[in-house]
């Protein structure tokens, strides 16, 4: 670890925290090790680390958090010595042009080191925070939709496996992990070496078991045209393709559209992508499609064990903010049905404002359509995560 480690590591952290960045658009930048252990590991204990420097400091500048957080994670997790960590922090801060509080930092590490610091007691201001390392109104929203079940559904999650789809034998998905796990989609397995040249090669593709079963909701696709409107980066619109279905696959964003066009190519399936924005109206497309998926745009809040970087910048109006585009583009694209046929609503969150008050108010207001399915899956610990999917028929 060298100060210039620290002080990429810190730069990322502000990127992140301060400007809003994805976590993982944000370390493409700096793909060093010793960086994507401290960003990853101050990301994982942001919470309990951002109360030990409010303890330690007083009135800590924003600027100066980032290099605070980096030292504090150090310190706390013994990744070095304490002169190792001082001296490595205040080359950080020279790097950055903030050398002139390098005595200060080591007097704030010093007193991290001694513990010098008094964490919150179950039930205080705080506590679930650093616990379940969430901000305290996300905690309150799990507490209140699922206040018997909330510890487990935010505690779990799964490690060393990720789940794939194959579009090969299965003898050689077992050929290269012969302990795959066979799931109603596909396969839980070990990712290494042999999993990258099938999915270079177009034979298997990473796709969680949710969004799996979100295109499963649609039935039988075989032969029918299929509508996906939100679609990037391609992995339902293939799917779907995969099984026999006619696909038009749309989003708003040109550059998206290229994830799509790649997607497709590799897995040796044809697939319309088409620039086209999910909130307005495609006179064309009126009653042409037999099953029309929205995978909206959504809060992320099912899948947050790998993403936890979007809580830090979320909020709840953000959340209200979404259910209002959500409930543009299902109005909007249900349009797009024909009669008999089917509309599937998506997301990968786990609160009702996302999903079934979405839906429900859809409903209401479209006497036409009728409710056939409607799951909310919640993170198990074995692979599952938080997606919901409702699937509607148009009389």
């Amino acid at each position: 670890m060298t100060g210039k480690e620290v002080y990429a590591a810190s730069c990322v952290i502000s990127e992140v925290t301060g400007k809003g960045a994805y976590l993982n658009i944000a370390l493409k930048k700096t793909p060093v090790k010793a960086v994507l252990m401290l960003v990853y590991g101050v990301m994982e204990k942001y919470y309990l680390l951002n109360y030990i420097a409010d303890e330690l400091c007083d009135k800590l500048k924003k600027n100066l958090r980032p290099y605070m957080l980096v030292g504090l994670y150090c310190v706390i997790n013994k990744v070095a010595p304490l002169p190792v960590i001082v001296k490595t922090v205040t080359e950080a801060l020279s790097e950055g042009g903030k050398g002139a509080v390098k005595g200060f930092f080591t007097a704030v590490l010093s007193k991290a080191d001694r513990a010098e610091y008094s964490l919150p007691a179950p039930g205080k201001k705080g506590y679930e925070e650093i616990r379940f390392n969430l901000p305290s109104w996300l905690v309150g929203m799990y507490k209140k939709e699922y206040p018997d079940s909330y510890e487990e559904i935010i505690d779990n999650s799964v490690k060393h496996r990720v789940h794939i789809v194959a579009f090969c034998d299965e003898k050689e998905v077992l050929n290269a992990d012969p302990s795959a796990e066979k799931t109603k989609t596909g396969y839980f397995v070990k990712n290494g070496e042999e999993f990258g040249k099938l999915f270079g090669q177009g034979k298997i593709t990473y796709m969680s078991p949710g969004s799996a079963l979100v295109c499963e909701a649609a039935g039988d696709v075989k032969g029918k045209k299929t509508l996906d409107c939100c679609a990037a980066p391609g992995g339902k619109s293939v799917y779907l393709a995969k099984k026999g279905a006619f696909v038009t696959a749309c989003d708003v964003y040109s550059h998206r559209l290229e994830l799509i066009r790649s997607y497709a190519e590799r897995t040796s399936v044809d697939v319309d992508v088409v620039e086209q924005d999910g909130t307005e109206r495609n006179e064309d497309y009126s009653e042409a499609f037999d099953v029309v998926l929205c995978d909206v745009p959504c809060s992320g809040l099912g899948v947050i064990d790998k993403k936890r970087d979007i809580v830090i910048n979320r909020t709840y109006e953000d959340i209200l903010a979404l259910s209002e585009l959500q409930k543009k583009i299902l109005y909007n694209c249900s349009a797009y049905v024909k009669k008999g046929g089917v509309l599937v609503y998506s997301t990968c969150t786990v609160f009702s404002k996302e999903n079934g008050e979405v839906t429900a108010a859809f409903l209401k207001e479209h006497d036409d359509f009728v409710k056939e399915e409607e799951r909310q899956y919640l993170p198990d610990g074995k692979g599952m995560e938080g997606f919901y999917v409702c699937r509607m028929r148009r009389n």
